[in-house]
């Protein structure tokens, strides 16, 4: 591990032009890591919530619903989920569990027979944890998947995208991704309830009291949707994706997104014993505990722990025109959700965690140094070296330094001039780096800081 002297605040870490030196709008702190997030992955919008013991306790929105139309994100601004909806989906199945219409130990044959018969059967537990065998999307023949114009009009019409596909492995045996698990999903509760998903979603929403949280239908935009970018800022065409509610295809604002969360920890929607099921690490057939990247895959949900050692629940998701994560902290009482408007490529689950840390030590000011100074270092044993500019801004001390060197070529590939950002709430303790690829929060003592960026160890010397 390696290390870096605290006063510079800051290894490493992140804005493209022409963010850096722009104040920002807000004195919290997480809204400046926002608006940094949001010019350093270049989204074209943005919003984050955070919800504390059920009520909103922070909100904050950066950039452009409709950048045309200079039309901002605002709290009601409501964005693509793309596989928070599983998120979703899976605390809907939780209460059918509760209710007892649904066993996860049965086989899919069970609640439709009339479902083509596989090569081996596989249950709704397999579904959930992606361990059923089911194929995920494959290209080129799912690349227009969304091209067609008739909307589904429900989950059980939709299975005709993938019904007659076979098993790409036998049940139990290994993990692979598969949103087509969770539109068969989805079938199976139409079946057990007698009505469509779009219906099933609008009651559970009621009772959750998170009312833009929607089904994406193939019409008109609703009046809140954020329009949908690229990186480039161009944007692009809402195909219809009525095929994959359940798996990807709902839309919410951030805030609702974060309720929802914190609605999962209310016993009287889904029962203690139900959730620490769903939150139990599943396992393969061989008994391996099924991970998945830095996380351990539950029932659906996926579980982590962050640098304090907080227990949370979360999943993202990833969809043309989106970007999305929501995190769940059983031992805080609270959730968090961030979306944007464009499918950028951050570690969207560290990147909320780190603002839920953020707003919970908002309150931390300290002194900065201030000035410009030299740094050296080496990133992937390369030398790197530049200049690093400290400022006190709004109570927290902010460093921004040059990057056009390896460490920021490997950031933002093909972009010279790049600049890092780092913000402190105080003269040691937490510091939060804002890159490219997200926002990672750290730890200092009174002379030194550690720094480690997804596995890759930095260590800063300022000169």
């Amino acid at each position: 591990m390696h290390s870096i002297h605290h006063r510079a605040l800051a290894a490493a870490l992140a804005c493209i032009p022409p963010c850096a030196m722009a104040e920002t709008r807000s004195a919290s702190l997480p809204d400046r890591l926002l608006d940094e997030l949001r010019r350093s992955t270049g989204s074209t919008g943005m919003a984050a919530a955070i919800v504390k013991d059920g009520k909103l306790a922070w909100h904050g929105e950066s950039g452009y619903a409709d950048l045309e139309a200079k039309l901002p994100v605002t709290p009601r601004t409501e964005f693509r989920l793309g596989s928070v909806s599983k998120f979703v989906t899976v605390a809907m199945l939780a209460r059918l569990v509760d209710q007892g219409k649904i066993d996860l130990n049965q086989p899919v044959h069970a609640y439709l027979p009339d479902y083509p018969p596989k090569e081996h059967a596989f249950t709704l537990q397999q579904l959930l944890v992606h361990t059923s065998g089911m194929p995920h999307y494959q290209m080129p023949q799912d690349a227009m998947l969304d091209a067609r114009q008739a909307p589904y009009r429900s989950a059980g019409e939709a299975l005709s995208v993938f019904r007659e596909r076979p098993l790409l492995h036998a049940p139990g045996s290994k993990y692979l991704y598969s949103t087509f698990g969770y539109n068969l999903l989805s079938a199976v509760m139409e079946k057990v309830t007698g009505k469509d998903f779009p219906r099933q979603l609008e009651e559970t929403v009621a009772l959750a009291r998170t009312p833009s949280l929607q089904v994406e239908r193939n019409e008109a935009p609703g009046k809140h949707w954020s329009r949908l970018y690229d990186g480039a800022g161009g944007e692009l065409p809402r195909q219809n994706i009525t095929h994959k509610w359940a798996g990807g295809g709902l839309l919410a604002n951030a805030s609702d997104v974060a309720l929802f969360g914190a609605k999962t920890l209310d016993p009287a929607f889904i029962s203690p014993h139900t959730f620490t099921r769903f939150t139990t690490p599943a396992r393969l057939t061989n008994g391996d505990v099924i991970r998945v990247d830095r996380s351990t895959m539950g029932t659906g949900w996926r579980l982590s722990t962050d640098p304090d050692a907080r227990r949370y629940v979360h999943h993202a998701g990833v969809i043309q025109g989106g970007r999305s994560n929501v995190n769940v902290y059983p031992g805080e009482r609270a959730a968090a959700a961030l979306l944007a408007n464009m499918q950028a490529g951050i570690a969207a689950e560290l990147t909320t965690d780190a603002l839920y840390d953020a707003h919970a030590r908002a309150h931390q000011h300290g002194k900065c140094l201030e000035g410009q100074r030299r740094y050296r270092a080496s990133y992937r044993d390369e030398p790197i070296a530049g200049t690093v500019q400290f400022l006190a801004e709004g109570g927290f001390c902010k460093a921004v330094f040059s990057a056009d060197n390896p460490l920021g070529r490997w950031m933002a590939p093909g972009r010279l001039g790049t600049q890092f950002v780092a913000y402190s709430a105080a003269g040691t303790g937490p510091a939060y780096y804002v890159t490219p690829v997200g926002i990672f929060a750290g730890k200092a003592d009174a002379s030194l800081h550690t720094i480690q960026l997804l596995g890759q160890p930095l260590a800063l010397t300022l000169e």
